[in-house]
């Protein structure tokens, strides 16, 4: 119940701008031209999706969860105008694509796996995320397109929170035995069997 709010600062002139009052904002994810940041808004029934419009601070709100349901781990496409989250609903954690023009929701995964933290490839063409569908938290790939998934790595350990840079390099926190570490994702170990 914190009334968490969302703040936009100015790397270079470190003006900070205060862009909501009292929303209990949270996962802030901004579009590719920097002009609106999306947002989840946490209810105590449910959660919303939000876009703020940065020229004139308006928002919208474009999707309201279930009763009860909680949307997190929020992230805009790099090429296009999807959102893809994380989202808790009757016991099941899954992974959901939003389109913003249109606010056609698809439910990607659906099973008892907890599946969270979804990230898009550079290009928009895969989402990566984290699941637990063989009892250890791993990184999975799905294929927009071809709506093909496969497990990118295999540890005894866990993968999380998987992160693409700009050459589709994958990264992740991988957890050990001190604690989290950065590591990325070397192709040559893509494509595990289960």
């Amino acid at each position: 119940n914190d009334y968490t709010d969302l703040f936009l600062m100015d790397l270079k002139t470190k003006q900070r701008r205060r862009l909501t009052n009292g929303l209990r904002a949270d996962y802030p994810a901004i579009s590719s031209d920097k002009k609106r940041v999306a947002f989840v808004k946490k209810d105590l029934l449910n959660s919303k999706i939000g876009i703020i419009d940065l020229a004139s601070n308006d928002i919208r709100f474009i999707y309201e969860s279930p009763e009860y349901a909680e949307i997190s781990n929020l992230r805009y496409s790099p090429v296009s105008e999807m959102l893809v989250f994380s989202m808790w609903d009757r016991n099941e954690r899954d992974i959901y694509l939003l389109n913003i023009k249109d606010q056609k929701i698809e439910r990607i995964t659906a099973d008892i796996s907890i599946d969270l933290q979804p990230s898009f490839s550079f290009d928009g063409k895969k989402l990566y995320f984290a699941s637990d569908r063989t009892g250890i938290y791993n990184i999975y790939e799905f294929d927009i397109d071809t709506r093909e998934m496969k497990r990118i790595t295999n540890t005894l350990t866990g993968y999380f929170s998987p992160e693409v840079g700009e050459d589709n390099r994958v990264f992740a926190l991988i957890f050990g035995a001190k604690g989290y570490d950065i590591c990325e994702i070397e192709p040559e170990n893509f494509d595990y069997q289960e």
